[in-house]
């Protein structure tokens, strides 16, 4: 289902300057990050589903974490990364976090039944908080990487990140 999105979408469109990987990256910064990331806590290697990076943003990466039913989409204090797809997502995140400003985005379930959480955790910190876009509006599905990577970048703590370098 999300590869199906990513494809409509057109993040497959442009494989010179848009990168998406599955479980593994080529960037060695992202490889390094996830080296010892893994979900079960005992400092194996991580394995988003998707790992998608841009040439012109190389310090923003966009993590997918899927799980295949709505009831793993989220625990109540998601802190079960195993289990459950945000959990997942943010686990990933503030793994690549110190290095990148990351966009987290889980998904659950099937195309006739889904639910999508998309998370920002700019590049130095480690809480997440919603992507909104430029208008405000909190992004709650997959939506084109130059959106994405605009809402990002939109964001105050981002904009902040980028100033200092």
């Amino acid at each position: 289902m999300v590869d199906d999105m990513l494809r409509s979408l057109g993040y497959y469109d442009d494989p010179e300057h848009v990168f998406v990987e599955k479980q593994q990256s080529r960037v060695v910064a992202i490889r390094t990050a996830l080296a010892r990331a893994s979900k079960t806590g005992k400092g194996g290697i991580g394995y988003p589903e998707f790992i998608i990076t841009e040439v012109a943003t190389p310090d923003i990466v966009l993590i997918v974490e899927c799980k295949a039913s709505t009831r793993q989409h989220v625990s109540k204090d998601m802190n079960r990364p195993v289990d459950y797809a945000v959990d997942g997502a943010l686990h990933y995140a503030r793994a690549l976090s110190p290095h990148f400003t990351v966009i987290a985005l889980a998904v659950s379930g099937s195309p006739a039944s889904n639910r999508w959480s998309c998370y920002l955790i700019p590049k130095g910190q480690s809480k997440e908080r919603p992507l909104k876009a430029p208008t405000g509006a909190t992004v709650e599905q997959l939506i084109p990487l130059n959106d994405m990577i605009a809402a990002a970048s939109f964001d105050p703590a981002v904009m902040q990140s980028v100033q200092r370098t």
